[in-house]
């Protein structure tokens, strides 16, 4: 098994906000390096987001954007408000709805298997994530 490309938090948002459009990934590389995000504006979650100003810092930043999008990737850094917009985009949860925050962990989650080892992978560098019963519970490394 192979580490994961690293990527900052912009590059990751970018990334996880265009996947909610429901595009696949191919297209989704393709609609990144032709900059065409006009006819996906409207479909994804945060159609705010400044596109071309995130992929643009990623190419300042020398960010694996593409290989992050066919490889998996894990995030460099993630503070608290990053993991709570990480949860909302990939696994639509919302806090309040469908967890709560105790200090600085975040309690009560409800993923499958496969999506707790996804978010696992995700924020492995700042997070534990750990399971009781059928919920999980994310406090801070450190």
């Amino acid at each position: 098994m192979t580490t994961p490309v690293r990527l900052s938090m912009p590059i990751a948002f970018l990334i996880e906000n265009l996947r909610t459009s429901g595009v696949s990934d191919d297209k989704l590389i393709q609609i990144i390096k032709n900059r065409e995000f006009t006819f996906i504006v409207d479909q994804v979650v945060d159609s705010t987001m400044n596109f071309d100003e995130r992929i643009q810092t990623a190419e300042e930043l020398s960010e694996p954007w593409e290989e992050a999008i066919k490889e998996g990737y894990s995030f460099k850094f993630l503070h608290l408000n990053g993991l709570k917009k990480l949860l909302a985009l990939r696994f639509n949860k919302s806090d309040g709805v469908d967890y709560s925050q105790q200090d600085h962990k975040l309690v009560g989650i409800h993923l499958s298997s496969s999506e707790e080892i996804l978010l696992h992978e995700l924020i492995q560098g700042s997070w534990t994530v750990t399971k009781s019963s059928n919920f999980i519970t994310i406090t801070p490394k450190y």
